[in-house]
């Protein structure tokens, strides 16, 4: 939600074992204005604890060099392994679930419960019958480098977030969220796809796949198809009536138009930079264009 009184500047940033990408963002009741975008190649790694600190002098020298002060980020991931999944559990159930972490992480992600770190979204916790849950389980080692990373670049994070949840913020900020429709929000990005579906203004389905190297765009199409059809089974009288197509990479042109000849429902391209003012030397011109698009889900994350 943005700021209702004065400006407040948000820094979120992702942090692979490649890249350091970051954006901060100006938020006011009346706008969204992008201060600074950097994606740029790491040289340390971190094989031990002295590499620990040269990473973390790495990260503090970017910020210097850009003039950006950090007290506290938003970190958004969407590095695999992860395994996102809709479950509808009971109220005794939802009471329990902290205590039976390492069950749900066996049950529900192939990733082993001693090495998984769970969070648990409740959209409808309220009344005595079953609420819809997203389960959220996500490589514990790697979520503990990157806070083990700040730490010792003395940032403080104010939020972890992971894209499907960043992407639905950005939507939120656009003309396209504000019908009733049930709009399935894609994200595509050169490693994973997200699908977060909202329908009367909240959301009830969420996943994520991994795009394999050499993937066609065929096979992207059918995977999609695939994760309607689950949602179809997840909620049988109710039908996605738009996608709304969040492209952050170039992969696949012309793949809207063979989702939509493929699924039969409409689907639009956002133009995920559509409600976003600029500074000063930033642009939204040709390849910078494609810079700032492949960014965009930590823009969500900063909202």
């Amino acid at each position: 939600m943005r700021s209702m009184f004065g400006k407040q500047n948000r820094l979120s940033l992702e942090i692979t074992p490649e890249r350091f990408r970051l954006i901060q963002l100006q938020v006011t009741r009346s706008h969204l204005k992008l201060l600074k975008a950097l994606d740029v190649e790491r040289r340390a790694r971190a094989e031990s604890g002295s590499a620990r600190a040269t990473e973390a002098e790495e990260f503090r020298e970017l910020l210097r060099s850009n003039g950006i002060r950090a007290t506290d980020v938003r970190v958004l991931f969407d590095g695999g392994p992860m395994s996102i999944t809709t479950l509808s559990l009971s109220q005794s159930e939802l009471e329990n679930a902290s205590e039976n972490e390492q069950w749900y992480a066996n049950q529900y992600s192939p990733i082993p419960g001693d090495k998984a770190l769970l969070n648990f979204r409740i959209w409808d916790g309220q009344g005595k019958g079953s609420a819809p849950v997203v389960l959220v389980v996500t490589d514990k080692r790697k979520v503990t480098d990157v806070l083990e990373l700040l730490k010792a670049a003395s940032v403080k994070v104010r939020r972890m977030d992971i894209v499907p949840f960043a992407l639905e913020r950005l939507f939120l900020n656009m003309p396209e969220s504000r019908d009733e429709k049930t709009t399935a929000v894609v994200g595509l990005r050169e490693e994973n796809t997200s699908v977060l579906v909202r329908r009367n203004g909240q959301v009830d389905f969420v996943r994520c796949f991994r795009m394999f190297p050499e993937m066609s765009a065929g096979s992207f199409v059918e995977r999609m198809r695939q994760t309607f059809q689950s949602y179809g089974d997840w909620h049988p009288l109710n039908i996605i009536e738009r996608v709304c197509f969040c492209r952050m990479t170039e992969l696949f042109p012309d793949v809207e138009s063979k989702l939509q000849e493929s699924t039969g429902i409409e689907v639009a391209e956002l133009d995920l930079m559509s409600n976003i003012v600029f500074e000063q030397g930033e642009t939204t011109v040709g390849p910078d264009q494609v810079r700032l698009t492949s960014l965009a889900a930590l823009i969500g994350a900063a909202l």
